[in-house]
């Protein structure tokens, strides 16, 4: 998917970068922008080396395995060590998106809370 999306979300995540630029005029916010863009794309960059044949060079998992003894780790739940490395990196890159979304409300909220004196949220029955 990220063949044929990424450039999609490439354009999208510059549009975003100049709009929020314009809009953020708190440094801190800015950086922080940049920070979750940034986690985004480590973790789009992880997901695609996850979904590489264990046989394709750009595997860097393979490399991983090949140059470090990895059997010891959690070999009783996994078959083999790639599988552990996978399993782990996979959790690895799901924190990196969800901190990475985490920036961006806790931005949102702060631009938010600049804006408006005050927030009411009614709930109907």
């Amino acid at each position: 998917w990220q063949v044929f999306f990424g450039p999609v979300f490439v354009l999208l995540a510059l549009f975003m970068l100049w709009f929020l630029f314009n809009q953020l005029h708190i440094p801190r916010d800015r950086l922080l922008v940049l920070v979750a863009l940034g986690c985004w794309a480590v973790a789009v960059t992880l997901d695609f080396v996850e979904g590489l044949k264990e046989e394709h060079p750009w595997n860097v998992y393979i490399l991983i395995v090949e140059h470090y003894d990895l059997d010891y780790v959690l070999l009783d739940r996994y078959d083999t060590a790639y599988e552990t490395l996978l399993h782990f990196s996979k959790s690895i890159e799901e924190t990196i998106e969800a901190f990475a979304m985490t920036l961006f409300w806790f931005v949102f909220l702060r631009y938010l809370g600049g804006i408006t004196d005050e927030i009411r949220l009614r709930f109907a029955d």
